[in-house]
């Protein structure tokens, strides 16, 4: 066989190994995509005003999303070279071909990084802004000021605007499950059974919503501080 034929015959082996990665990437992307929205439109009705979806049910499928990008910029940028006429026009179109998906996928995770440092930590199926970076920059952590979250899910989705707080704790009275989401928490010395279990002279007791703060002998409540769904209830030792 000719060079310029085996290279033909590679060029058509390769194109073809592409198209079938690129669909069973698709295929793992977007088909339990929806699914999940589909079997959310049926049961919306019959849940609302609590809704099903949530976006953190597509993080198991997100990584499929991103080759599948990757895979169909890397194809454009390789389907070009033998594309578009001479002249202005024919490079200009060469240009936006090769290029366009890849200034497009910088300009969404510009915007999205852009958004987050402005927006912050928003729920989108909540229609709320807990506004937790605020609610750090005014509480006090140190060997006299303890934080504590209401709950599990409190203590971990507001860690990493307290990661620099080595006296931040979690309410919970019984003990942690060793499965689903709050296992890592199982065994935590993070874990505070009772506000009382405390030996700090304040501390800052961190809920959301309309939550309210367990009965305590040892602290008094001095003043609250709310941050959109969030509210800070300090404390101070009897």
């Amino acid at each position: 066989m000719e060079p310029s034929a085996a290279r033909s015959v590679a060029a058509a082996e390769d194109r073809a190994d592409s198209g079938r990665a690129a669909r069973h990437l698709a295929f793992f992307a977007f088909v339990p995509l929806s699914l999940l929205l589909v079997f959310a439109a049926v049961r919306e009705p019959f849940t609302a005003p609590y809704g099903f979806f949530t976006i953190r049910y597509v993080c198991p499928f997100a990584p499929f999303s991103y080759m599948f990008l990757g895979l169909l910029c890397s194809r454009i940028v390789l389907g070009t070279r033998e594309t578009g006429a001479g002249g202005f026009c024919g490079k200009a179109t060469r240009f936006l071909r090769r290029w366009s998906a890849w200034l497009l996928s910088i300009a969404v995770l510009a915007g999205g990084s852009i958004g987050f440092a402005f927006q912050g930590n928003y729920i989108y199926e909540q229609q709320t802004t807990p506004q937790t970076a605020r609610t750090a920059r005014t509480v006090a952590c140190d060997a006299d000021n303890a934080v504590v979250a209401s709950s599990e899910f409190d203590y971990i989705e507001s860690l990493y605007y307290f990661r620099s707080c080595v006296n931040y704790h979690f309410l919970k009275d019984g003990e942690v499950s060793t499965r689903g989401g709050y296992a890592p928490l199982h065994g935590s010395p993070a874990q505070v059974r009772h506000i009382d279990d405390l030996d700090t002279e304040r501390v800052t007791y961190l809920v959301r919503g309309g939550e309210k703060i367990t009965e305590t002998r040892h602290y008094r409540i001095v003043g609250t501080t709310v941050n959109g769904s969030n509210k800070a209830i300090t404390l101070e030792r009897r």
